[in-house]
């Protein structure tokens, strides 16, 4: 397959109408081929400075890029100096600079001298930016269309106001909440640092959805659900604390760990502490995993009929509402950390990069 790339001559490519894109590595003269281009534009098609929009990254190659242009028309100036061969021809002289290729050669060299000469002048109106330079100008020139306020103020680092939005929420929804609420966060690994590293995540792409789409009401239901299963848990094992012992203590029809009265009984007791205060500690609640029906039919042996309790339905359907919980509480915090940035942006008349 042939390179469809044509090699771009800076004096000589035409200058074509359209998107062009040309690609060169570091080192190669772009800021110096930007320069260039201004001046044939301004040269060939008579276009005002104020006409070229020159964008770039860093406020540092912005600066760069300015006075390189400016000091690119001052030598293409100086190259269009009259000369006596000039004034006694109303033709353009034979080139004295590399520069003057970029005028046209019906282009008399009064026009191009009055051409740089006015560019010169209207410099400070030239549109060199950076990106994101660009787009505040045009924001604050159309605030109107824009809907954004006059006074805006460009916030750089916005790192602070997204710590302050996972802070928030971690208070909000956990201090006030249910202990068995903030336990489902911890096992799920969720803490205000990785909250704060997902809202980074989505906020880096507008167009990203959460899932799973949330219901007005959702989470807050959920978290309700949780505490009242854990509570459930509490108040049954105090009345069937005596009938999981029997149940454990000759397990003729179980295997694995299940079959085992003395790990069983360090289980029940790890299940006791956990059941003792008003919510178990992150590692407590992992003995709940060997009390779901599911696991304590898996661990029955072949003939035997898996023993009924409904401490073992209430473990499983508090560890699957549990499940539920760290993706919905995820969803949520993405949902309302997307509203309150922007609320307090506007309230605060800030406008982050990515705004912009």
């Amino acid at each position: 397959m042939s390179n469809a790339y044509a090699p771009f001559e800076l004096d000589t490519t035409p200058l074509a109408g359209g998107v062009t894109l040309i690609e060169a590595s570091a080192g190669t003269g772009k800021t110096y081929t930007i320069a260039g281009l201004v001046l044939r534009l301004i040269l060939e098609r008579n276009l005002g400075i104020e006409q070229i929009l020159v964008t770039t990254f860093t406020e540092l190659a912005t600066a760069e890029l300015r006075d390189r242009i400016r000091q690119r028309l001052r030598e293409a100036l100086e190259a269009f100096a009259p000369s006596p061969v000039a004034q006694a021809s109303s033709l353009q002289a034979p080139p004295r600079h590399k520069l003057e290729a970029s005028a046209p050669t019906d282009l008399h060299l009064a026009e191009a001298r009055r051409r740089l000469e006015l560019a010169l002048r209207n410099f400070d109106e030239a549109p060199i930016y950076t990106i994101h330079g660009f787009c505040q100008r045009m924001l604050r020139d159309r605030a109107f269309e824009s809907g954004t306020l006059f006074d805006a103020t460009l916030l750089q680092d916005e790192s602070l106001v997204l710590r302050e939005l996972a802070d928030d929420f971690w208070r909000t929804t956990f201090y006030e909440s249910d202990p068995a609420v903030a336990v489902a966060a911890a096992r799920a690994g969720i803490t205000p640092d990785t909250l704060l590293a997902l809202l980074q995540s989505v906020k880096a792409n507008p167009e990203t959805r959460v899932l799973p789409a949330l219901e007005p009401g959702e989470f807050a239901a959920l978290q309700a659900e949780l505490a009242a299963r854990w509570q459930a848990l509490r108040d049954g094992w105090q009345d069937w604390r005596e009938e999981l012992e029997e149940i454990f203590r000759e397990p003729a029809w179980a295997k694995y760990t299940h079959g085992d009265p003395i790990k069983m009984s360090a289980n029940l007791e790890a299940l006791a502490a956990c059941f003792s205060g008003a919510t178990g500690t992150e590692n407590e609640t992992d003995c709940l995993q060997l009390f779901t029906a599911p696991r304590v039919e898996k661990a029955t042996r072949k003939g035997h009929s898996p023993p009924e309790h409904p401490l073992f339905q209430l473990c499983q359907e508090y560890l699957e509402t549990e499940a539920r919980f760290a993706p919905v509480l995820r969803a949520a915090f993405c949902a309302w950390a997307r509203r309150e940035l922007a609320r307090r942006k506007l309230d605060r008349n800030v406008l982050s990069y990515d705004d912009l």
